[in-house]
């Protein structure tokens, strides 16, 4: 079955639709990507400043996690507790 001339027509219309809806896809994106790049990037500096790397985060959070409840314990275990209580203050 041969197309006739305004369905061949259409089918150009809906063609050049999706090229302009791919290429305007195709931009956003590119869009997106740069800002992704410059966010990984701002964040990696940040990390270098706090002395480490993405591949070394997690394990820098577990220590910093790991010394501040040593810290918080020292300072329960140093709190006068028995002396807030009998001064009714706690």
């Amino acid at each position: 079955m041969e197309l006739t001339k305004e369905q061949r027509t259409k089918k150009i219309e809906d063609a050049e639709k999706m090229v302009r809806e791919a290429e305007a896809l195709r931009t956003a994106s590119l869009t997106m990507k740069a800002q992704y790049e410059k966010d990984l990037k701002a964040c990696e500096e940040e990390l270098a400043k706090l002395g480490t790397t993405p591949e070394e985060v997690d394990n820098k959070i577990k220590e910093v996690s790991e010394e501040m409840d040593t810290l918080l314990k020292e300072v329960e275990e140093n709190l006068p507790i028995d002396l807030l209580r009998k001064m009714g203050k706690i």
